[in-house]
């Protein structure tokens, strides 16, 4: 079990399923640096193992029930694994500020930034052929009215002559 701490505590691994008992005694007053997280998977229970048809089995389960019908055994397991010896650190946070997602946020940026420009150089030939179609009826719609400003000014000076 101490390799797992050491490689916990040295970035060897990053997460490990223990024994919960054990581990809430660990995090709470050997390496207070390490936490637990989440739920227990399912109930866990504490057992002693000894010989079969060993004499003194049920003296034991006879004090093991009288402890836990005294709450005595509650007591020792709120001593031995509920209380923490680490200092309580209230102050520090778990949440994360805006600077460090800030990596987050720029490559986010950089990204949207080349979609557009890729999108954009994909459909440069389609954007183009619309464009110069745009212009060229502009441009047939300023011929089309200019023959017709023309032909009103001759019509005009041909009845001025007349």
């Amino acid at each position: 079990m101490k390799e797992i701490y050491e490689s916990l505590l040295n970035n060897t691994i990053d997460a490990s399923i223990v024994d919960l008992g054990l581990a809430e005694y660990i995090t709470n007053n050997v390496h207070c640096n390490l936490t637990l997280v989440g739920p227990a998977f399912g109930r866990s229970a504490y057992g002693i193992v000894f010989r079969k048809n060993w004499q003194y089995k049920k003296v034991i389960d006879v004090n093991i029930l009288a402890l836990r019908e005294s709450g005595i055994l509650d007591d020792l397991s709120n001593q031995w694994f509920g209380g923490s010896s680490c200092s309580q650190l209230s102050s520090r946070t778990n949440a994360m500020a805006i600077e460090s997602m800030a990596g987050l946020f720029l490559t986010f940026g950089i990204i949207c930034t080349l979609s557009i420009l890729l999108s954009l150089w994909q459909n440069r030939l389609i954007m183009k052929d619309y464009l110069l179609t745009l212009i060229y009826r502009k441009s047939r719609i300023d011929e089309n009215d200019v023959p017709s400003i023309n032909n009103s000014h001759t019509t005009s000076s041909e009845d001025s002559s007349s």
